[in-house]
């Protein structure tokens, strides 16, 4: 068996790992529960701010379409129209 001098510094040096060990392990458990709060917060915000732009897109979008809509009736609109007089170009300098 080992001397006493021996087994009592060993010992020592043994509790002070293992306790060291466990208050680091509990530190970093602690920051990163500390850490994981705040980014919650912030994913929470950012994900109402895309909704939010999600909803104006969907908007402009439909706003757009109604626009389209519009250009296709007044197109159809002018083509199906029948000139009741073709304007000819004027010579100038007086009649003929």
């Amino acid at each position: 068996m080992p001397p006493a001098e021996l087994v009592v510094p060993a010992l020592i040096t043994i509790f002070s790992f293992v306790t060291l060990w466990i208050w680091m392990g509990m530190r970093a458990d602690r920051q990163k529960k500390e850490w994981v709060g705040p980014k919650r917060a912030a994913l929470d915000a950012v994900e109402q701010r895309l909704t939010r732009l999600e909803v104006a897109v969907d908007d402009m979008a439909a706003a757009l379409n109604q626009v389209a809509e519009g250009q296709q009736f007044v197109t159809k609109l002018l083509a199906e129209r029948t000139p009741d007089r073709v304007a000819l170009p004027v010579a100038p300098g007086g009649d003929a």
